[in-house]
């Protein structure tokens, strides 16, 4: 029997709606998600695709360094990517940008944008230091709906994640 063709989800999470996504997306493949701080090379066997997913901090994908620090964990396996954040970047020449600036080896076939959630009370200091100091001319008022409890999970993104990789 051939093995080759299982999948892996690993991601990064620090408030749990990246871990989330993963998780959900792992179940919709039937295969595992495992935090990428966690990630051992062994779990690595016999897998064919590779889910990467990260969220979006100040332009920076977490996770995306240490995918880069051990790209040749990953060399041959195909690597499908997606980002969370709290922002409406789907489509937009910012994702683009995001994209380019984080991945570059390995690259990934794909990567999609799921709208993560945010919950201001709950962050660290830096990240609420971010927000304010990113949004310091906010002409908008966007800085303060980012200081309000936000929930986002977008089943249709990550079924589409799911079906994207099942067609591979």
């Amino acid at each position: 029997m051939d093995d080759m063709g299982e999948e892996l989800v690993v991601y990064a999470s620090a408030y749990g709606n990246t871990r989330s996504y993963a998780q959900y997306i792992a179940k919709k493949l039937g295969c595992e998600a495992v935090d990428i701080c966690k990630l051992k090379r062994e779990e690595l066997s016999g897998v064919r695709t590779v889910v990467f997913g990260g969220w979006l901090c100040g332009g920076a994908v977490a996770g995306a360094g240490k995918l880069a620090a051990h790209a040749d964990w990953f060399a041959g396996r195909r690597l499908v990517a997606f980002v969370t954040g709290a922002g409406e970047y789907a489509g937009t020449s910012r994702l683009s940008d995001i994209i380019d600036c984080n991945f570059s080896a390995p690259a990934p076939l794909r990567v999609f944008y799921l709208r993560g959630g945010i919950c201001y009370k709950k962050m660290h200091w830096y990240h609420k230091f971010l927000i304010n100091y990113l949004m310091l001319e906010d002409n908008k008022g966007e800085r303060k709906k980012l200081r309000v409890h936000q929930a986002f999970f977008d089943c249709a993104g990550a079924d589409s994640i799911a079906a994207y990789i099942k067609s591979l």
